[in-house]
């Protein structure tokens, strides 16, 4: 029994795993490690060596075809073009090849060579052809006129694109060739590995299925060796040991084939890795391909691709839109999903399809075409290419060119209206009707109209005054009885454009409308009309209307027809300006011819006052308190100073007589001259008066003379009483005024009454000397206040019409600043003593100045010129008894006056103190009297005791 034992459970006897196996198992195992590792490293280099190689056969041929498309738009003169972007787009192609080169030459990358000469010599060419189409491109931009489509430098330049992106495409086949190269490899790689694993598997099952065999042998064994155990109760012991034995075996056959299992495993995660690898690859080219469609999805332009349909007898009878871009949604409106599969006939509501012939030539010979049209369904313009893919498929790329089309008729409108305006300026017209009717016929012509109308609109009756109608509207309409005057609440559609203030366009006339008031029986038919209203500084004057265009009127037609009119309007001005230019120049040289006279009847006159005056004076001098005759002396002197004033009117006229101007403000002028002018009558007045009015640059007397003239001419308009509203306000003056006035500040006063008012002839003569309306008055007050203001830098206007009361408007130039007037109150009679020389021409003056200085004490001598006042002066000199004063008239006809005088007198004695004289107190050298030696100044006719006062002060006040 022990020698049975010690056979049969020898732990030799029991076979163990082949160790061959184990080997076998580890080999395959490496072996598919390898091969896995093998396959990620081709798929992978694969990608970083090819991919990027092909990319940049993309990118040539983009770049090449961006170039091409832009710069068709640079020689179309695209405003979104420029020539930099062409050359960025050849400079990136140029690059890409250069890249290709290099990546191609010589090179075993990552274990994948890639130096095929083919492949080589196809990107050499494709950098030759890229320089050439460069060449050619940049002739094209120095010929620009003359390189447009259809020229022979196009069709050498299409034919140089065409060859490079063949060439482009033979470099992407050769390319193509080593990827289905390596894939085919990687694919074989990919069966061995499939092989391996099944392999493997096969192995394990022999292996396993071999080994579970022998443990279900050694398992019998062990059963009988049990049951030999049972038997033997001896042998129970050693039985036990060798059943644990053999359990431990079990034990490791068990962690074998969990072992086994595990290698399984690792290899389906392999094969699943392989999986992922093949999908990312399947990936890259699926992002290749949406590079492509991004590019076709995102170009700027639309592009559709089209395929031709043909007829039974094999003629081209209608195309279907293959596929569109966003691009094309966006310029046509429509959707994408409405148009795919669709003809054009469909798409477009055409009876044909549109432009069928150019679009089967190119893609039947293959040769591209462009051209521009007007595309009615779309009622758009489009610049069209039309590019060829294979036989009897094409693609159109196209833009929208109608904003470019519109800026050129628009052009060609300002060109048109700037030749009418040249036209219209130079046209030699007799009358303002007469340039209406031009300017008429030429805004119908610019708007492509047939009638017209041109109506002049007077805002404060709210009418329509008919200046003129076209030559078209005089022929068709056959109303009996045409109106000229239209009142604005009466107007129907056509009084819209003053009522709210902006054009009007209908472009269905006949169409109904609420505005609409209806024609009158008779008037010429209307299909299209448009209106506008006609502003100068903000106010309607005039309303002007085209109808009957072949097309409809728009935006632009308004823009052109208001700069037109607008410029008409001022060219009007300037006419009527002009005329009253020359009418004032007129007026001015009548002032002139009557200033000698009346500055010399005013001179004169002022001496017969001045003795009348001084007369009047003495005699009441001579007057005991309370005589009777001293009331009528009073009014003697009163008289006197009427006359004065009619003396100073003529003054106005006279040659140097000037205004004595200085800083004045203009309020208690206004207020006092209104006041004056209207008391003892039955008109009021309304002053409003800005409460900060500036200052003037005036004489104070001149301008209340103004307002006091114009007070009474318009208190004078209304015998029945009434109301004049006087204002005054700060303006400034600018060239689109239009008044004949420097541009800068100034202070308008205005005059309103409401009285009978004025025909307009008669308003260019209201300001001629001696012209009046009026059965009492002179003609000389309005005359007298024109000629102030013309001599103040200022202007007068006058707006009238009968019925409507009249309105002066004076404009006087502001001055910087202000300073009070100073009132001087009566001198009283001041006496004295000393010896005084007096020069005037007139007897009765000196004379009077004998009386006058006699009396209050001084000795008088006479001369009756300059020459004889310096002899007795000379004289008095050298016998040692000289004069103390001296007074000089200022004129003295066919002698020496004053002004020369007074120099050679100073010459003979520097401490002379001389008095200038004079009835021109206009004179500047009346004001300014220092200035030429002058010790003071009186005007006649004076008073007694002004030239007692006058003397006084020469006598006793320092220089």
């Amino acid at each position: 029994m022990a020698e049975y034992l010690d056979q049969n459970l020898n732990p030799a006897a029991v076979r163990p795993f082949p160790r061959t196996l184990y080997s076998l198992v580890a080999a395959v195992a490496l072996a598919l490690s390898a091969i896995i590792g093998y396959t990620t490293y081709l798929g992978i280099s694969t990608q970083k060596v090819l991919m990027p190689l092909l990319n940049a056969v993309h990118t040539i041929r983009t770049e090449a075809t961006m170039a091409h498309l832009w710069s068709e738009e640079v020689l179309e003169k695209d405003p979104d073009a420029s020539i930099e972007e062409v050359w960025g787009h050849y400079d990136r192609a140029a690059s890409s090849v250069a890249f290709l080169i290099n990546r191609t030459a010589n090179r075993n990358t990552l274990g994948i060579p890639i130096n095929d000469p083919e492949l080589i010599r196809t990107l050499k060419l494709l950098q030759a052809q890229l320089t050439a189409a460069r060449e050619i491109t940049i002739k094209r931009f120095e010929l620009r006129g003359s390189a447009g489509i259809g020229t022979e430098i196009d069709h050498a330049y299409d034919k140089a694109y065409r060859e490079l992106i063949r060439t482009s495409v033979g470099a992407e086949t050769r390319l193509d060739r080593f990827i289905e190269k390596y894939m085919r490899t990687f694919y074989t790689i990919q069966i061995f590995l499939v092989l391996i694993s099944l392999l493997l598997f096969l192995i394990s099952g022999v292996a396993i299925f071999r080994f579970d065999r022998r443990r279900m042998r050694d398992a019998g064994t062990i059963g009988d060796q049990n049951r030999q155990l049972i038997a033997a109760n001896q042998q129970l012991y050693a039985t036990e040991q060798q059943l644990r034995a053999s359990n431990q075996q079990l034990v490791a056959g068990e962690q074998q084939l969990r072992a086994s299992n595990q290698q399984l495993i690792a290899g389906e995660q392999q094969l699943r890795a392989t999986n992922q690898q093949l999908m990312a690859s399947e990936q890259a080219l699926s992002a290749s391909e949406a590079r492509y469609r991004s590019l076709f999805a995102d170009m700027a332009e639309g592009v559709a691709l089209h395929h031709l349909i043909y007829d039974a007898e094999g003629r081209p009878a209608d195309y279907v839109i293959i596929d569109v871009n966003l691009q094309y949604e966006k310029i046509l409106g429509i959707n994408r999903d409405t148009v795919i599969g669709k003809t054009a006939t469909e798409i477009y509501g055409t009876t044909e399809a549109p432009y069928l012939a150019d679009f089967t030539r190119v893609a039947e010979t293959g040769v591209p075409y462009r051209f521009e049209t007007y595309f009615p369904p779309m009622k758009k313009h489009f610049s069209i290419s039309v590019s060829p893919i294979e036989k009897g498929h094409f693609a159109t790329i196209f833009t929208d060119i109608t904003n470019q089309k519109k800026a050129a008729d628009l052009i060609m409108l300002n060109q048109e209206r700037l030749a009418a305006l040249w036209e219209i300026s130079q046209y030699k017209a007799a009358s303002e009707m007469e340039l209406l009717d031009f300017a008429l016929e030429k805004a119908i012509r610019l708007t492509n109209s047939k009638i017209g109308y041109i109506y002049h609109y007077n805002e404060e009756r709210r009418e329509f005054v008919l200046n003129t109608w076209s030559k078209g509207v005089m022929k068709e309409c056959q109303i009996l009885e045409k109106k000229t005057i239209y009142s604005l609440d009466k107007t129907g559609i056509w009084g819209e454009a003053v009522r709210q203030g902006k054009p009007i366009i209908l472009n269905d006339y006949q169409s109904p409308h609420p505005l609409k008031k209806g024609c009158p029986e008779g008037h010429a038919p209307l299909s299209r009309y448009m209106t506008i209203p006609v502003k100068i500084n903000d106010r309607i004057v005039a309303v002007v209307g085209v109808a009957n265009s072949d097309n409809d009127y728009d935006d632009a037609d308004v823009t052109q027809l208001s700069l037109l009119m607008h410029s008409v309007w001022q060219i009007l001005a300037r006419m009527t300006a002009e005329d009253e230019r020359q009418y004032m120049e007129t007026q001015m040289q009548k002032l002139e011819s009557l200033g000698v006279l009346a500055g010399g009847i005013a001179h004169d006159f002022n001496n017969l006052l001045t003795a009348i005056m001084a007369n009047v004076n003495l005699a009441s001098l001579q007057m005991k308190p309370g005589d009777r005759l001293t009331e009528r002396m009073t009014e003697a002197e009163k008289a006197c100073l009427r006359a004065q004033d009619l003396t100073q009117q003529l003054l106005t006229f006279a040659r140097g007589g000037a205004p004595i101007k200085k800083i004045t403000p203009l309020v208690n002028i206004i207020t006092e001259a209104a006041q004056f002018a209207l008391r003892g009558t039955n008109v009021k007045s309304e002053l409003i008066l800005c409460s900060d009015l500036a200052a003037v640059e005036a004489d104070p007397g001149q301008i209340s003379q103004v307002i006091n003239n114009l007070m009474l001419n318009a208190a004078q308009a209304m015998p029945e009483g009434g109301l004049i509203t006087v204002s005054a306000e700060n303006t400034r003056v600018v060239p689109e005024n239009l008044l004949p006035l420097s541009e800068g500040d100034y202070v308008k006063i205005s005059i309103q009454d409401r009285g009978i008012g004025m025909p307009k002839e008669l308003l260019r003569k209201i300001f001629d000397p001696y012209f009046t309306t009026k059965q009492k008055g002179s003609g000389l007050g309005l005359a007298v206040t024109y000629s102030i203001i013309n001599r103040h830098n200022g202007h007068i206007t006058v707006d009238s019409a009968p019925g409507a009361g009249a309105c002066f408007q004076l404009f006087l130039p502001a001055a910087a600043g202000q300073q009070a007037l100073q009132e001087h109150s009566a001198e009283p009679l001041i006496r004295g003593k000393g010896r005084v020389l007096v020069m005037d021409d007139e007897e009765m003056v000196c004379n009077i100045a004998r009386e006058i200085l006699s009396e209050i004490g001084y000795e008088i001598s006479i001369a009756c010129d300059g020459q004889e006042a310096l002899e007795l002066y000379g004289t008095a000199q050298t016998s040692g008894i000289k004069f103390d004063l001296v007074i000089m008239d200022l004129t003295i006809p066919g002698g020496i006056g004053g002004r020369e005088a007074v120099k050679k007198l100073l010459a003979l004695d520097p401490e002379a103190r001389v008095i200038v004289s004079s009835g021109y107190s206009n004179d500047p050298i009346m004001s300014d009297y220092q200035d030429y030696g002058f010790r003071g100044v009186i005007t006649k006719p004076y008073r007694v005791a002004d030239l007692a006062a006058a003397v006084h002060r020469a006598l006793h006040r320092n220089p």
